[in-house]
């Protein structure tokens, strides 16, 4: 019997073999959905009983990957002595050429999901590109891949299956599909050694990886960012599958005012994710709120990082920030990408930063500092990652050229950088609008770590806006104005197409109304993200009428009324910002 013989007799046992495991994991992955279906519907007496299937399931998943372990070792055998076979007739060219056209542990990687039903068998054969594009019309299929986590093996799906072992064992995590959020952390440390080695990979095989273990890759700290944007995309076809399916459950009931909003909030987030796949947006990180109680998270990037970027700025927004309101979060940042790309095309991008909970209501929890305590230390994070990434691309052409990385901060988004600098923030400059504060327990520099003495701060608080509440209470630290050593900025007037002043930006409109296209405020942004002459702040000319904040221990007794500035008393310094 030749070699071809043997290995066609034992692919009908392991094909055999392969049903069987096939249809155990079907069986499994029916119990597993039905669990995430039901979880958030089950009141506080049903969650222990939920657990232990959970458990139950986690031991199951468990051996049912030790004997797609074996099976696939089978395979390996019998294929190994086919390809020697057939070695033994190419020349030595021939077969080196062959080797190193295979990706074997990526090769493996794939052939062990088809062979636990996983991927369908037509996929086999599929390069990156075309499986990417299968897997949009396959959610379903997207759906197990948002839920894989790599088995055991050399190179970098050992390296990944490493990373998942210590930090995605419970069955948590298998069922909300939380691996990804917990690598983030977990990997920062060791982002540097990740990035270096998936530059190692071909960009065949690090997509290739991406596609197959989304979960993983999509929020994995020092993988470069074009391979992030391709796990996170096979997340937001599961995603959007699985949205639509709950807005049609929440079109069956009979809705109240509450499940209408749901039900808004369902289709706004429908309406981003399909957004995101027609319009092919590089999201960096996706958390699509599986868990009760959460809003989601989405990171997403604007322009490229390249040798001709410049500037980088990562933008984090303010209360009421949720995944159903990031398309507008979204626009914003990227109105100032599309003015840089008039300006100097490629030198500046973007960053839309919704990297967790916000609180949801001004009155009722914008003034707990605990959701920056929480966001903080993932934005540190993330900027560390972002200055690998940049480090990676800049340093190909010229490694004296460094982008600048400026990190901005709206309402309570600015609490959360200010926070983010006592864990050791990478960014060159600060910039703080309509700001709570600095940052829980930041009232000086000298309550900074040694990190940030090189930081540029900046401020921008509009007259009369509201915000000065949050900042006279200090349960998020100094008032960004008063901070010594910062430079506050200018706010100005509102301006028509036309160029001409359409009023001064001040009072509760403010607080917003800054980041209105072309204002005063909004150039002097633009001009601290791209480098510029910026104006310091001027002071208000108010009317005789007006009433301007007073505070009596601690306690707002009036605000400046809303018509009350005619213009302003004098002129601010210039500071050119390289």
């Amino acid at each position: 019997m030749t070699a071809l013989d043997e290995y066609a007799e034992a692919l009908v046992g392991l094909e055999l073999e392969r049903e069987r495991l096939v249809e155990q994991r079907s069986l499994i992955d029916v119990e597993l959905d039905e669990l995430e279906r039901t979880v958030p519907l089950m009141g506080p007496d049903q969650v222990v009983g939920a657990q232990v299937r959970a458990n139950l399931l986690g031991v199951r998943v468990v051996a049912h990957e030790g004997e797609v372990r074996r099976w696939w070792g089978e395979v390996v055998v019998a294929e190994d002595r086919a390809i020697a076979a057939l070695a033994a007739v190419d020349t030595a060219a021939e077969a080196r050429e062959h080797a190193a056209s295979r990706s074997e542990a990526v090769d493996r990687a794939r052939a062990g999901l088809v062979a636990s039903g996983v991927l369908p068998g037509e996929t086999a054969g599929m390069g990156a590109e075309e499986l990417a594009v299968w897997l949009e019309g396959h959610p379903e299929v997207a759906a197990v891949l948002a839920r894989a986590t790599p088995m055991s093996g050399e190179g970098p799906v050992g390296e990944l299956a490493a990373l998942v072992s210590a930090s995605a064992s419970s069955a948590g995590s298998l069922v909300f599909g939380g691996a990804g959020a917990v690598l983030a952390g977990a990997a920062a440390g060791g982002a540097a050694g990740v990035r270096d080695r998936a530059r190692a990979l071909s960009a065949e095989d690090a997509r290739m990886l991406a596609l197959l273990y989304p979960g993983v890759v999509g929020s994995l700290g020092g993988v470069p960012f074009a391979y992030r944007a391709d796990a996170n995309r096979v997340l937001v076809v599961d995603a959007l599958a699985r949205e639509r399916a709950w807005q049609e459950e929440l079109a069956d009931r009979r809705l109240d005012a509450d499940g209408v909003e749901e039900w808004q909030k369902s289709q706004r987030r429908i309406e981003l994710y399909e957004s995101v796949l027609e319009e092919d947006r590089s999201i960096l990180y996706l958390d699509p709120a599986r868990v009760p109680g959460t809003d989601g998270a989405m990171v997403e990037l604007h322009g490229r990082i390249d040798e001709e970027t410049r500037n980088v700025v990562v933008s984090v927004p303010g209360t009421g920030s949720e995944l159903s309101k990031f398309q507008g979060f979204s626009e914003r940042v990227e109105g100032f990408y599309l003015q840089s790309e008039d300006d100097n095309p490629g030198s500046l991008a973007m960053i839309a930063w919704l990297g967790g909970d916000f609180p949801d209501e001004v009155f009722v929890d914008a003034f707990d500092p605990g959701y920056a305590e929480r966001l903080a230390p993932e934005l540190a994070a993330f900027s560390h990652e972002l200055r690998q990434e940049i480090d990676h691309a800049s340093g190909r052409v010229d490694p004296t050229i460094r982008p600048a990385i400026t990190v901005d901060g709206h309402s309570y988004g600015g609490t959360v950088v200010g926070l983010a600098e006592t864990h050791g923030l990478d960014a060159d400059r600060v910039v703080h609008v309509e700001s709570a504060g600095m940052g829980k327990g930041v009232f000086a520099p000298d309550d900074l770590p040694a990190s940030q003495q090189g930081v540029d701060r900046y401020v921008m608080t509009a007259p009369g806006d509201p915000i000065t509440v949050a900042q006279a209470t200090g349960r998020h630290g100094a008032d960004p104005d008063e901070f010594d050593g910062i430079t506050r900025l200018h706010t100005g007037y509102y301006r028509n197409d036309d160029g001409s002043r359409a009023g001064v930006i001040l009072g509760g409109d403010a607080h917003s109304g800054v980041y209105d296209e072309h204002s005063d405020s909004w150039e002097q942004l633009y001009r601290v993200y791209t480098g510029g002459v910026v104006e310091t702040y001027r002071t208000p000319l108010y009317l005789p009428s007006a009433t301007i904040k007073a505070f009596t221990g601690g306690v707002v007794e009036q605000f400046v009324s809303l018509s009350g500035v005619a213009g302003f008393a004098d002129d601010g310094a210039q500071v050119d910002i390289p």
